[in-house]
C-alpha cells in the first residue's frame, strides 16, 4: 500500500493517460451522486443514465484544469458539468425556438435545493470514499475500524475479540483515517 497516497482529484489532475483504477474509484463515487442530481433535476429516468455517461466524459477531459481557487467549490463546478450535459442533450433533441429557449433559461441557475446541502454532500462522500478505503485494507483491519471507529466499542475490547493488541488497533484508526482525509482533499467544499 501506497503510504503517501495523493487525493483522489490530485490523482485525476496529474495522471495523463488516466489511471484506470483512479478513474473508476472517481466514478464508484460520483457517479450515484449524478444520478441524484439528475433525479431531482427531473431528467427522465430514460435519460440519466446518458446524461451521467455525458458528464464524466466531460470531466475525463476537463477534471485537469479544476482549481478550487478559480472556480469554486468542487460540487458546485460538478454540477454546472452535469447541468450543461442535460442542456447540451436537450439542444441536440429540439431545434431551437423561442418556447424551448425559455425552458432552457429555467436550468441555467440550479434550484438550491437540486444541489445536495453542505452537510448532505459531505455525508454522502464520506459514507462512499469509507467504503472504498476501507476495502483497501485486511479484513481484519476492516472489522477494527469499524468497532472502535465506527461502532465505539473501546479499542481495548476490540484488541481482545480480534486477537489484536490495542496499539495495532490505534495503528489502524490512524492509517484508514489518514487515507479516508487524503482521499477526500480538494473534494469537501470548505
Amino acid at each position: 500500500m501506497d503510504t503517501t497516497q495523493q487525493s483522489l482529484l490530485g490523482r485525476l489532475q496529474q495522471a495523463q493517460p488516466y489511471q484506470v483504477e483512479t478513474w473508476n474509484r472517481f466514478v464508484a463515487i460520483y457517479a450515484p451522486l449524478l444520478d441524484e442530481w439528475t433525479r431531482r433535476l427531473g431528467v427522465p429516468v430514460t435519460d440519466r443514465s446518458d446524461v451521467v455517461q455525458d458528464t464524466l466524459v466531460k470531466l475525463l477531459t476537463s477534471i485537469a484544469s479544476f482549481r478550487v481557487t478559480d472556480q469554486g467549490s468542487f460540487r458546485g463546478w460538478l454540477f454546472t458539468v452535469m447541468r450543461n450535459s442535460w442542456m447540451d442533450s436537450l439542444r441536440k433533441r429540439h431545434p431551437p425556438t423561442a418556447d424551448f429557449s425559455a425552458q432552457l433559461s429555467n436550468w441555467a441557475e440550479p434550484d438550491p435545493g437540486v444541489i445536495s446541502e453542505q452537510t448532505e454532500y459531505r455525508q454522502y462522500l464520506l459514507r462512499r470514499v469509507h467504503d472504498l478505503v476501507t476495502a483497501d485494507f485486511p479484513l481484519i483491519s476492516q472489522q477494527a475500524f469499524q468497532q472502535y471507529v465506527m461502532e465505539g466499542k473501546p479499542a481495548s475490547f476490540v484488541a481482545k475479540s480480534l486477537g489484536l493488541s490495542t496499539n495495532a488497533v490505534y495503528l489502524i484508526r490512524v492509517r484508514i483515517l489518514r487515507r479516508i482525509r487524503e482521499e477526500l482533499a480538494g473534494l469537501l467544499d470548505e
